[in-house]
């Protein structure tokens, strides 16, 4: 099964939402952001952020979507693409020349019709290991419908 079919069936059985009927990318996109941001939960439960991987720099970006994405989905184990990282401030605001990011985007788009996205609280703070840095957390929206059996 393909990454985008396996994502769809995901989030739809996660969801609650009936596998057997066709969904637009804006009705994916709805179900996806009707869970509520790990960012604003962690501020609710007053989770030390200090935790949370430093991506780039204590992991990539690669080992951060692969391991929490990809890899579970392609062996149908339940993902959370809601979980909580550091992104330091330069790659914030440098989104579009973050390498890794793009080469990521890029990869997603072409080949899954999936698009990254980034959200990010602004409340930067300074992390142990020098940089400042937001927590964020990487999102996967859909740039199609989901047919079942289309695919």
């Amino acid at each position: 099964m393909d990454l985008f079919t396996a994502y769809a069936r995901t989030l739809l059985e996660m969801s609650g939402e009936p596998p057997d009927r066709s969904y637009t990318a804006d009705e994916l996109t709805a179900i996806i952001l009707r869970k509520p941001p790990m960012l604003f939960m962690t501020v609710a439960c007053d989770v030390d952020w200090k935790r949370f991987p430093l991506v780039p720099g204590q992991v990539s970006l690669e080992e951060w979507v692969v391991g929490t994405f990809v890899k579970p989905l392609s062996s149908g184990e339940p993902i959370d693409q809601h979980l909580p990282i550091l992104v330091p401030r330069e790659n914030i605001t440098g989104l579009r020349g973050w390498e890794e990011w793009i080469t990521m985007s890029s990869w997603f788009l072409d080949q899954h019709d999936l698009h990254p996205v980034l959200r990010f609280r602004n409340a930067p703070f300074q992390h142990p290991d020098g940089p400042v840095v937001y927590p964020a957390e990487i999102l996967m929206l859909f740039e199609r419908g989901y047919i079942p059996g289309a695919c």
